[in-house]
């Protein structure tokens, strides 16, 4: 027999994560037309984007359709959520013809007031987006909480200067007293020793999301090596208890060219 089916972006699929050893499980929030903060991963469902439909209009087209507050009061108390606000750029309303955006305040204030009312428990909960500005007010109603930036660091592919480097990334965190970046492993994998040393001594923290699917369990193997190697404050997997067997079995890290080039 197989492994059992769990559908991503669901209540199932975190409390799974949890047992199998995840401190934390990230999730991506959008808002429909009438207000109900989901979870869930894309801008748009069959083409429709979410905030453009009601939660019945949205739960008719997504298999497994998730609020985010019930998951929040439901789940294991001891799972901490580390929340996407998923929230166009000028350039992806443009790029993938969503029309328009949320009123970014009020779904920033949605979301905030869900986890301020949440039922006891002591779960942490952090914020990270990659729409800048939803940081700022993030910072400006609820400035207790972490939050952190995400970027792809990629140059010019963003109207927004702050989304278009690491170094920008660097900047808009400490102009605004966020803990920390969040990117992918291809951001830094470059120089990545150099690059978390930088992140580091400016105070902030630095987490990976591994995106990239490997063709082989070597190049896996490594690729979290690395990374834990040089400093890494934490990573976003796909497949935990591998992450986990390979960081158990790390016992000595040297910097050569591999890590650094």
């Amino acid at each position: 027999m197989g492994k059992p089916f769990i559908p991503e972006n669901t209540l199932q699929s975190y409390q799974h994560a949890y047992k199998l050893g995840a401190k934390w499980v990230d999730m991506d929030l959008s808002i429909t037309s009438d207000g109900v903060v989901v979870i869930y991963h894309d801008f748009t469902v069959k083409n429709i984007p979410v905030w453009n439909m009601t939660f019945n209009q949205f739960k008719s087209k997504v298999k497994f359709p998730t609020v985010f507050e019930a998951v929040l009061n439901e789940a294991d108390q001891h799972i901490n959520f580390a929340v996407e606000i998923k929230y166009p750029s000028i350039d992806e309303i443009k790029s993938e013809n969503l029309g328009s955006a949320p009123n970014l305040k009020d779904f920033v204030k949605k979301v905030i007031d869900i986890v301020k009312n949440k039922k006891g428990g002591n779960r942490e909960v952090t914020f990270n987006s990659f729409e800048p500005d939803a940081l700022v007010y993030i910072k400006k109603i609820a400035p207790h909480f972490n939050i952190f930036f995400d970027t792809e660091g990629l140059p010019n592919k963003f109207t927004d200067p702050r989304r278009n480097s690491l170094e920008e990334a660097i900047q808009f965190c400490l102009e605004n007293d966020l803990q920390g970046i969040v990117t992918d492993t291809e951001t830094i994998t470059s120089n990545a020793l150099q690059h978390t040393m930088t992140v580091h001594s400016q105070g902030l923290g630095l987490m990976l999301y591994f995106y990239r699917s490997f063709s082989k369990k070597t190049d896996y193997v490594e690729e979290i090596t690395k990374f834990d190697c040089v400093g890494i404050d934490a990573i976003v997997v796909e497949d935990i208890p591998m992450a986990l067997k390979i960081l158990k079995n790390i016992t000595s890290c040297t910097y050569n060219d591999n890590y650094t080039e």
